[in-house]
């Protein structure tokens, strides 16, 4: 008995740690819910406008009432299908439709972080600009087995104390939508944020509201 004891023992030592594994996932924020998502700064307020996005509810990012001196507004998710191991179930596309309501953007970016909140991680620039009340779609593909020197490649960049992107794409803290403005415009600055997904391969983007209707008046002539 002692014997089998110490073999399971030995084997659960030798039994590799593994992150939890993120699955294909998405978020449209139709209910009035979160659904995990938080603020992703100390200066950044965020809150489900339940009509308004493309289509139905969206999560809407602002700045703190009293002052953002970071700059910067979005949104994460540290949920567990949001984080952990993106390299066993490949997950390689991540989707985000976004609408500048007011103020201005210099840079958006995926964002995703390593471990714990005493790493920082890797960022893909999405976009520079924004057209304002107007809904766009942006897809982002990657492989989270890439050497870093693949990932600058195709555009991603590296904070400091930030292991590989192999690394850091076994074990991701949380999933972002990070937002810099100008520091004359932040404090006016609102951000939506509709349909977030990640998934094993690209999205289609979703219809949006006239569009829905002319397909309505089509299919009905």
């Amino acid at each position: 008995m002692r014997l089998n004891q110490y073999l399971l023992l030995m084997i659960t030592m030798l039994l590799p740690l593994t992150a939890n594994a993120a699955v294909p996932t998405s978020d449209g924020w139709d209910n009035g819910d979160l659904s995990g998502w938080r603020r992703n700064t100390a200066w950044t307020n965020v809150s489900v406008v339940n009509s308004g996005g493309n289509v139905d509810g969206y999560l809407l990012s602002v700045s703190d009432p009293g002052g953002n001196p970071s700059r910067t507004i979005g949104a994460l998710s540290e949920e567990d299908r949001y984080t952990g191991d993106f390299q066993t179930p490949n997950i390689k596309n991540a989707a985000v439709d976004l609408n500048l309501l007011n103020g201005s953007v210099q840079h958006v970016y995926l964002r995703f972080r390593y471990h714990d909140d005493t790493y920082n991680g890797w960022f893909y620039e999405i976009t520079g600009t924004l057209n304002t009340n107007e809904w766009s779609h942006f897809s982002v593909t990657f492989d989270p087995s890439w050497t870093d020197s693949e990932a600058v490649a195709a555009g991603w960049a590296k904070e400091s104390n930030t292991p590989t992107f192999s690394e850091t794409m076994q074990d991701v803290y949380t999933t972002e939508i990070r937002v810099l403005s100008s520091a004359e415009d932040i404090n006016d600055t609102r951000i939506g944020i509709d349909n977030f997904r990640i998934g094993l391969t690209e999205a289609v983007p979703l219809f949006d509201h006239w569009s829905k209707t002319l397909l309505i008046l089509i299919l009905g002539a």
